[in-house]
């Protein structure tokens, strides 16, 4: 059974970066963030939906601080580290959001 965020996020995705979604694969692991592999038109890949009640105790600062990290995991991606390369969005950063709020990386 698919989500109203799930749908949300592959609406964002499909728009923003031309990805046709085919099939999933719900991931419950963790705490309130949902974990989804994308079987896609490029190949299988991952997304994680942050979940505000997780970060609810730091709103104010938690979206520059993960925006940091994942501009870190870029660089140390693109120096030929080993871990997963990330989409960028149109704003040149790597967090994507839902026209609901809702704030997710691919």
């Amino acid at each position: 059974m698919q989500s109203l965020l799930f749908d949300d996020i592959c609406s964002v995705i499909n728009r923003k970066l031309n990805l046709k979604v085919y099939n999933f694969e719900l991931i419950n692991r963790g705490y309130l963030n949902e974990k989804w592999t994308l079987y896609t038109n490029q190949g299988q890949l991952f997304v994680k939906s942050y979940h505000p009640d997780r970060y609810r105790n730091h709103l104010s600062t938690i979206w520059q601080e993960v925006d940091h990290a994942l501009r870190l995991q870029m660089r140390f991606y693109n120096s030929g580290g080993s871990c997963p390369m990330l989409f960028s969005n149109e704003e040149n950063g790597y967090l994507f959001e839902t026209p609901t709020g809702r704030r997710f990386v691919l």
